[in-house]
């Protein structure tokens, strides 16, 4: 499934670079052609310019002809564009009958005739604009305009426009070839943004997967204990209630047990949809630390486990003060399921700088290193059979862990096995 959807995000993120690209690399062509040609067109106008000051009785003599191939006429120096040293113009000059008196390189009469055809059309010649001309397989960019001096005279200037198109060729070449490598390496790009972009995906799906799998685990065993319990119940026609009272204790227990994981399971479903509402009170959490403590007397004494506590007055967080008092439980709850028989519980809360510090330690079986990066994972139990007969599912650490994080603060656990476990939350103060 994962294999697919990773081959489709791939396909689909390529595709839209790939046609980006594209696009990118078309816009530069035409926009570096289209710089090419203005900067030609403004270089040829400009030019023309100068020519307009040249007295153009000089290309005539007495009797009214022109003189023949004249030498260029000289213009006046003055500063010009960059590209003037690297754009080449030709000229060719015509009489007052469109006769060719001068051409600044000898053109093939092929070439002449199509240069001509121009002066034809007076609106050419009246619009002064550079139009483009294929002449003997070239391309050129001609301007056509009418100088009235003395004497009339008609001038073309003429670019060649190959060495222009030679340019615009290698930058085609040099898009097509770094195109197709960096399009191959798009592809490859795509390939890793989309496992990427999977793996949080997939990893909730495997946690969903994994979740379904354990509730569905831990609802089955108390349900078959239940089941084994009534029927062996139920076997006993003739038995009385009192006869049949130790098989419905442990049906009642196994009912409990189930109810109190159908509560942390619906918790945790309304975690992952975030519909749980957190208020946002003052909590004086020394008074409700002392509080739950007292409460919790009856459970150390029942398992012969000694507490012990500091904790400092008046010390105040932001907060749900019913998910810190269940964030504590389940602390205490769990250092009191994976202590030692006579084992000793140690409480402290104390101000560090802006921060409340908050660590239970226990003196009991402790947590291996390998375990410790899974301890807050949903349904994880280092011991799987103390767990299930103290009552514990997995979740607990879970929830803690989360009740945590909703209230800014951070959960640390540190751990050796066979001597016991400190978790230590600290949350911000609320000074």
């Amino acid at each position: 499934m994962f294999k697919k959807l990773e081959r489709e995000i791939t396909v689909h993120n390529a595709v839209i670079l790939i046609v980006s690209l594209i696009i990118f690399c078309m816009s530069v062509y035409v926009f570096t052609k289209g710089a090419i040609d203005r900067a030609i067109d403004k270089l040829i106008k400009k030019r023309i310019e100068i020519y307009r000051d040249v007295d153009t009785s000089r290309y005539y003599n007495n009797s009214g002809k022109h003189a023949g191939r004249s030498p260029k006429p000289s213009v006046k120096s003055e500063k010009t564009d960059s590209f003037d040293f690297r754009i080449r113009f030709d000229s060719i000059i015509y009489d007052d009958n469109k006769e060719i008196m001068y051409e600044s390189r000898l053109q093939s009469e092929e070439n002449l005739d199509v240069f001509k055809k121009l002066l034809e059309d007076e609106g050419n010649i009246n619009q002064e604009e550079v139009v483009k001309v294929v002449a003997g397989n070239r391309e050129y960019r001609v301007y056509t305009g009418h100088i009235k001096g003395e004497r009339e005279i008609y001038i073309q200037l003429i670019h060649d426009y190959e060495v222009n198109k030679a340019f615009l060729n290698k930058l085609l070449i040099m898009f097509l070839t770094v195109g197709g490598v960096s399009i191959a390496a798009l592809i490859l790009i795509s390939k890793q943004f989309a496992k990427r972009a999977l793996i949080p995906i997939e990893e909730s799906w495997k946690q969903q997967k994994n979740f379904v799998a354990d509730a569905s685990h831990e609802l089955r065993t108390p349900l078959a204990v239940l089941q084994i319990n009534l029927e062996a119940a139920m076997s006993d026609k003739k038995g009385t209630i009192e006869e049949n009272e130790i098989w419905l204790e442990n049906a009642m227990g196994e009912v409990k047990k189930m109810g109190e994981l159908v509560n942390e399971l619906l918790m945790l479903a309304r975690i992952d949809a975030k519909e749980i509402e957190i208020k946002d009170d003052v909590i004086n959490l020394s008074l409700l630390s002392q509080e739950i403590s007292q409460q919790m007397e009856i459970l150390f004494e029942s398992s012969n486990i000694t507490f012990n506590k500091e904790i400092d007055d008046q010390l105040y967080i932001k907060g749900d003060e019913a998910k810190i008092r269940q964030l504590i439980v389940i602390l205490l709850d769990n250092a009191v399921k994976y202590n030692k028989l006579g084992g000793e519980i140690y409480f402290n809360l104390e101000k560090e700088d802006k921060l409340i510090s908050l660590s239970i330690r226990d003196t009991g079986i402790g947590i291996d290193e390998k375990d410790l990066k899974h301890i807050f994972d949903r349904f994880y139990m280092v011991d799987k059979s103390r767990s299930r007969e103290k009552g514990g599912s997995g979740l607990g650490l879970s929830i803690a862990k989360w009740i945590v994080e909703i209230h800014r603060g951070k959960i640390y656990v540190e751990s050796v096995k066979g001597k016991g476990s400190i978790f230590t939350v600290k949350i911000p103060i609320v000074l």
